[in-house]
């Protein structure tokens, strides 16, 4: 085939070409010596290397510069004999001895590097046949050429996810947050985008957040949707012209997300079966420690709802880190606020999720979430002039006991349970205070003023310390009097940040976090290991001598050497929610954000299972996932 651009010289050029696109190489026909005759006319490509992508074409220009002229008119022909340039040529007068050629490569070559030549001709006649060639015509004009293939192109843009897996339940739609990551050469270009998605199955959000750099889009499954498996696919379309149609699309488009959306039925209550080597979950994070570990391996494919179900109308202080669960013998132990009693103590059947009881705390100021050992559950709430902490049967609701605390406020957390012993802070017009309540004899066996402060949440304990976190100081404190032991400054702690955690005992390290950093102590040497900055830090666990935690404002997951703080892996988070509760087993971390929780898998670093609740985390020793959410829904999810 032949193309022809026509035109008289030095006011125009004549471009013909024959044959297609091919593979990578030279162009089959190979430069001539130059005539030294041709020596007044010479050329200039704008590039050394014209480089793209398959499927685009590239532009690119060749500058003629003539040292003299001619009476007689003449013409000019291009000769492409590889097919590797289009018909759509340009010219233009630079000045009256030099112009430019505006060249466009051909969409349809194969990827690779590969060297045209040009042929120029300039002749009196018609230079196709140019039997009157000006002197020193033909001139060969070299062009370096070298395109990418189109998976190469598709690198250009990275998705959140590689596939869109979604679980769903009967008239409670799930979403997911689709973001691109555009990199490379694409940076900066211009381009419209569509994500095409089956409208039966999911709705696509508007695409928004569009910089340079990125976009993204929220994906929300369909509200009618009957029990069963679904598939299909999420298509993400970058074009040049309309992406409805999109007959231009960019290098790499479109890009494709196999989609299965699995409906479950409502509740799946099957038997109870009891996890060897589990034990209950008695405080916040679980255990004396607060190190938010379940040694236990769970797979995310036998994830089901067991149930959902409405506590009261609002949670107890969840907002302010007040809440949580409580699971001990076949029972969830909350605390919740109820418009017309305030604080209530509830009980929760595991198997069903029928309340069990229900006992009165008081139309008070505060409350913490329970602690539960020895067949009792343990809390503290106070009013406008005094407080309490109270016992009561785990199987009833009957109080045990209650025993005034004069006018302290709890601190927020539940309180701590070791054996028969309770230990707990309070603050008293600013004072701090550190009580240990014995079970057995109920009463208090000490208290000590001046103990953990109301920013240091709840106590740890071991069979060495109770750890505390005062001051900017990590301190220890004597298991039978509860006299200050040791100390350990924090050099960097500082006052302006008011989030902090708990302190986590991690066998030799002992942790705490404050809003931007985290911070590890040696407890033998009575000194700081480390410590580590984010944007910010949140609460982490610990499982087998690694630290887990969020940092990038909540949306990346690290791993970290408990010994000395070494980055091990990371991990980006899913979607735009700040994840700040981790929770951990032995094959799994469970993380959650206001809006959803989701499962890591710790040896791909992959999210295997997603729940669209969020909130308090636990884990059951009969293999349940209890998630509170800031409204007082508690979920059940069966991990067995």
């Amino acid at each position: 085939m032949t193309n022809i651009f026509a035109a008289p010289l030095l006011l125009g050029w004549l471009l013909a070409g024959c044959g297609g696109g091919g593979g990578g190489g030279s162009s089959s026909t190979a430069p001539a010596a130059p005539d030294p005759e041709g020596a007044w006319l010479s050329f200039t490509v704008s590039q050394p290397e014209i480089t793209g992508y398959v499927g685009e074409s590239v532009p690119f220009t060749i500058t003629a510069t003539s040292s003299r002229t001619f009476a007689k008119p003449f013409n000019v022909a291009v000769i492409d004999g590889s097919g590797s340039i289009t018909t759509d040529v340009t010219v233009t007068a630079l000045s009256d001895l030099r112009y430019r050629a505006d060249l466009m490569t051909s969409p349809t070559l194969a990827s690779g590097p590969r060297q045209v030549n040009l042929e120029v001709r300039v002749c009196e006649d018609n230079p196709v046949v140019c039997q009157q060639p000006l002197p020193g015509s033909p001139w060969h004009v070299p062009v370096q050429m070298n395109l990418k293939s189109t998976a190469e192109a598709a690198k250009r843009l990275t998705l959140s996810e590689s596939a869109v897996n979604l679980t769903a339940y009967p008239g409670q739609p799930v979403y997911l947050d689709l973001a691109a990551t555009i990199s490379g050469d694409l940076v900066g270009q211009r381009y419209q985008i569509k994500i095409i998605a089956p409208s039966d199955l999911i709705t696509v959000g508007d695409v928004s957040g569009m910089t340079k750099d990125g976009f993204h889009t929220r994906l929300t499954s369909a509200a009618g949707l009957a029990v069963g498996n679904y598939s299909g696919k999420v298509e993400v379309r970058l074009c040049r012209d309309d992406p409805a149609v999109c007959h231009q699309p960019v290098p790499g488009s479109p890009w494709i997300l196999p989609l299965t959306l699995a409906v479950q039925a409502t509740s799946n209550q099957g038997g109870l079966v009891a996890v060897p080597g589990l034990v209950a979950w008695s405080t916040y994070q679980g255990n004396a420690a607060h190190t938010g570990y379940v040694p236990a391996s769970f797979d995310a494919t036998k994830f089901t709802r067991r149930w959902q179900v409405p506590t009261v109308a609002n949670a107890a202080g969840i907002d302010h880190g007040h809440s949580g669960v409580a699971i001990d013998h076949g029972m969830v132990y909350l605390t919740v606020y109820d418009s017309t009693q305030g604080y209530v103590l509830a009980a929760m059947n595991e198997d069903s999720g029928a309340q069990a009881w229900r006992a009165p705390l008081g139309l008070g100021l505060a409350a913490t979430a329970p602690a539960v050992a020895n067949g009792q559950v343990y809390t503290l709430s106070a009013t406008a002039s005094a407080a309490s902490f109270s016992t009561y049967d785990q199987r009833n609701g009957a109080l045990l006991g209650k025993t005034g605390i004069s006018s302290e406020l709890p601190v927020a957390m539940a309180p701590n349970v070791v054996g028969t012993d309770v230990y707990f802070a309070t603050v008293n017009s600013g004072t701090p205070y550190l009580s240990k309540f014995s079970s057995l004899g109920n009463k208090f066996a000490w208290r000590q003023f001046g103990g953990v402060s109301n920013q240091a949440r709840t106590p740890a304990v071991d069979a060495r310390n109770i750890y505390g976190y005062s001051g900017g100081q990590l301190k220890g404190y004597n298991l039978g009097t509860g006299a200050e032991a040791w100390s350990i400054v924090d050099p960097d702690y500082s006052q302006v940040f008011v989030r902090e955690g708990t302190v986590i005992v991690a066998d030799a390290r002992v942790l705490f976090w404050q809003q931007n950093r985290l911070v590890a102590f040696d407890v033998a040497q009575r000194s700081v290991a480390w410590s580590v900055k984010g944007t910010p830090i949140g609460e982490p666990a610990y499982a087998n001598g690694v630290v887990y935690a969020t940092n990038g404002v909540g949306r990346v997951l690290e791993a970290r050497a408990a010994a000395d703080g070494a980055l091990m892996w990371t991990m980006q988070l899913p979607g735009y929610d700040d994840f700040e509760r981790v929770v951990v087993t032995r094959n799994l971390a469970f993380l959650s954000a206001p809006t959803g929780t989701v499962a890591v898998d710790l040896s791909t670093h992959q999210v295997v299972w997603r729940y669209p609740f969020g909130g308090e985390l636990g884990i059951s020793s009969n293999g349940i996932l209890y998630i509170l959410d800031t409204v007082g829904t508690l979920s059940a999810i069966n991990l067995q």
